[in-house]
């Protein structure tokens, strides 16, 4: 017997920009966890962003990849949640460890890692179109134009490597949280695995 696929209702709110296929929207569905939404509404905002051209003229369409990474994503709550805890709390030790220990600054009752949510606020579900690895001559042209990528590890990794041959699901949870004022800290998951946490 095949398993259920979960149920949920797009709205599109606004187009971010149309030339680089980015739009701004609302996901509804009752599986969405209340540590994300601070509720039990079910509904989160989401961005669909890298290319996506599948809307115009009020109807969308969905290809493959963003349905199961939608899928996915719905599918799985609350390991989901248990693996956002895990890359959240890496991050805040990371960043503790880096500046806050050197100013005495502490975050009474960040205790554990169940306690991360007390100090960070869900901002958004970040979709996209499955990306290929880009052409190494395309890489050394964005390279002469914009050298200071080359300090973003997460892009050069996007721009290098591009999606496992397999994969069939990719997203991003962003949050904003207390620890890091100068940062939104995203939690990458593909095919369901978390990839860790990654500044914006």
């Amino acid at each position: 017997m095949s398993k259920k696929k979960p149920e949920y209702v797009i709205h599109i709110r606004k187009c971010l920009d149309k030339a680089a296929g980015e739009y701004a929207g609302t996901l509804l569905a009752s599986q969405i966890d209340p540590r994300l939404t601070g509720t039990d509404a079910g509904s989160i905002k989401i961005e669909l962003s890298a290319g996506y051209s599948g809307f115009g003229r009020g109807v969308m369409t969905i290809d493959r990849f963003l349905s199961e990474s939608i899928e996915e994503f719905l599918s799985t709550q609350d390991d989901i949640c248990k693996m956002v805890e895990d890359a959240l709390y890496e991050s805040f030790e990371n960043r503790l460890k880096e500046f806050y220990d050197d100013v005495g600054i502490t975050f009474e009752g960040l205790d554990s890692k169940e306690d991360v949510w007390k100090y960070s606020v869900f901002e958004n579900l970040s979709l996209r179109i499955r990306r290929d690895a880009a052409d190494p001559k395309l890489i050394e042209e964005m390279l002469q134009l914009t050298p200071k990528i080359k300090n973003n590890p997460d892009f050069m990794r996007m721009l290098i490597e591009g999606d496992p041959p397999n994969c069939v699901s990719s997203y991003r949870l962003v949050f904003n949280c207390k620890w890091d004022e100068e940062h939104l800290i995203e939690v990458e998951f593909l095919d369901g695995k978390c990839q860790g946490a990654f500044l914006r």
